[in-house]
């Protein structure tokens, strides 16, 4: 499973941007009225999202399984 993946099956998905501060945007399906701008790539978004979401060191220790899970 790729990260991008396991973001959406969690209600995320990354949208074009509306916005002058980046190419793609992110927003939950939990809270589809906000939406985090400012990302110059979906990776970018979806990193950024993976850490606010469950902070650093679970961050990490998701993406590390994500990478052994797709081997």
């Amino acid at each position: 499973m790729t990260l991008e993946e396991f973001a959406n099956k969690a209600g995320m998905r990354v949208v074009p941007s509306e916005f002058e501060d980046g190419e793609f945007d992110y927003q939950g399906e939990d809270s589809p009225n906000t939406t985090v701008t400012g990302f110059s790539s979906k990776n970018a978004a979806y990193r950024f999202w993976l850490i606010e979401t469950f902070g650093k060191k679970t961050a990490a220790a998701i993406r590390k399984l994500l990478k052994e899970k797709g081997k």
